[in-house]
């Protein structure tokens, strides 16, 4: 459900997408004034000026079939993600104007239940989600869509306008499809720059090519400092405690360390020193 002023833009899905527009005028009496009906259905609405709405769910397939007590029923499978831009400016008469599809059953977005997931900017003309893309797989014998492979793990990154709808602009990916803590989960910009955050990595790319510029592994054992030492052909550099400057301090398995004795961290910086010397004891 999205409010506009007076007006109630409302979702109700079982195997179609019924957009209903409401007239909340008189709260107490509102008043259905049109209704879109399309497949699929649209779990989040946003406006996009004063007569666009930005639907986001997924698109879906009706096929029968003969229940167990021998009646036919209809139902719905989703057959990928849909984003939609539909034109409410004539409030009896809501049109889709603009749509695509993303992906084949079994992909999804966190988006589909949870809005903090967008990245929007309606002046830039950009709009932004994670996801996870399947492809293609067919059906089965009675129609209904397989389960696709995962092909894509990352952000989705789209042109948007009411005028020349919907245009990929990029993607972005941190790192393997198949691993969950590479998944992103927040987008953001600063600036030029897109942010995305993933439970290992950040990573900062060109807010108009989306190329990637730098990236931040967020790295929790020495295992993990090595695997990514290896990545970058000996290039990564792990930071340790921050220094006075907040530029941190590059602490690498064969570098001389040491402690100052008047340092308020120095108890912490010894724990940190001698967790390294563990582990290369142990790798020695």
């Amino acid at each position: 459900t999205r409010f506009m002023g007076d007006k109630a833009y409302v979702v109700t899905y079982k195997t179609v997408d019924p957009l209903f527009v409401i007239d909340l005028t008189k709260p107490t009496e509102p008043k259905v004034l049109g209704e879109l009906k399309i497949p699929g259905y649209s779990s989040y609405l946003h406006p996009l000026g004063e007569n666009y709405l930005i639907g986001f769910g997924e698109d879906s397939v009706e096929k029968s079939y003969i229940n167990w007590e021998g009646e036919q029923e209809v139902t719905a499978y989703a057959t990928g993600l849909k984003m939609a831009i539909f034109d409410v400016s004539d409030y009896s008469n809501p049109k889709e104007i603009h749509s695509i599809k993303i992906g084949a059953r079994g992909s999804y977005s966190e988006l589909l239940y949870n809005h903090k997931a967008l990245l929007f900017n309606e002046e830039e003309g950009i709009i932004a989600f994670p996801a996870i893309v399947t492809e293609e797989a067919g059906t089965y014998d009675n129609g209904v869509p397989m389960y696709g492979n995962v092909i894509f793990s990352g952000a989705l990154v789209y042109d948007i306008s009411a005028e020349d709808g919907i245009e990929l602009r990029g993607k972005i990916s941190h790192g393997s499809k198949d691993k969950y803590s590479n998944q992103i989960q927040r987008i953001i910009y600063i600036g030029d720059k897109l942010y995305t955050v993933s439970d290992n990595m950040i990573k900062a790319s060109d807010i108009e090519t989306v190329k990637e510029e730098v990236q931040f592994g967020l790295v929790t054992d020495v295992h993990e400092y090595q695997a990514y030492n290896i990545w970058y052909d000996g290039h990564a550099q792990s930071k340790g405690f921050p220094t006075k400057n907040g530029s941190g301090v590059a602490a690498l398995m064969y570098d001389q360390m040491g402690i100052s004795s008047q340092s308020p961290y120095k108890e912490a910086a010894w724990d940190f020193i001698q967790f390294y010397l563990e582990e290369q004891e142990f790798y020695h």
